[in-house]
């Protein structure tokens, strides 16, 4: 991965966490949520989430070229990660890093970093988008991007 790569990614990781600081936010206690996620933002899985942390784990399908010559195809990974959000509810900006082992043969596991945003339409429903990195273990570097959506299956 080139280093001015790294560089921009971090540096939109300060500034979520810059904004995250700035936010003003209810003196309510943190609310704890577990959701549902959907495709590949964070992964096809199960986020808990407590005040702007989350950790996840899920299934993580992809469509990767594993050289410029190679056809499309697609790849399959475990993801578990981390997220630090803006806001522990609403329109929110978040960055992650995460771990991924490699379920497709060919691909190495390696490292995922990933920023971007949560809109809900409704209180059942949050659309998200965002754009990672994927260096894997073998040296390999991808930037796709990661949509989904989360549904809360229970908040206390």
């Amino acid at each position: 991965m080139r280093a001015s790569t790294v560089a921009r990614l971090f540096a939109v990781c300060a500034l979520t966490t810059s904004l995250s600081a700035q936010s003003p936010e209810p003196s309510s206690p943190p609310e704890r949520e577990l959701r549902l996620t959907v495709f590949r933002n964070p992964a096809s899985g199960l986020e808990f989430r407590q005040a702007r942390l989350a950790v996840s784990l899920g299934f993580y399908p992809t469509i990767l070229r594993r050289t410029s010559a190679d056809e499309m195809r697609n790849t399959n990974w475990i993801r578990v990660g981390v997220s630090a959000w803006s806001l522990a509810t609403g329109p929110s900006l978040y960055a992650s890093v995460s771990g991924m082992y490699a379920l497709t043969k060919g691909w190495k596991s390696g490292v995922l970093l990933d920023v971007g945003g949560r809109w809900p339409i409704s209180t059942y429903v949050a659309p998200r988008l965002g754009i990672a990195v994927l260096q894997t273990a073998d040296g390999l570097t991808r930037v796709n991007p990661t949509v989904g959506f989360d549904i809360p299956l229970r908040r206390w």
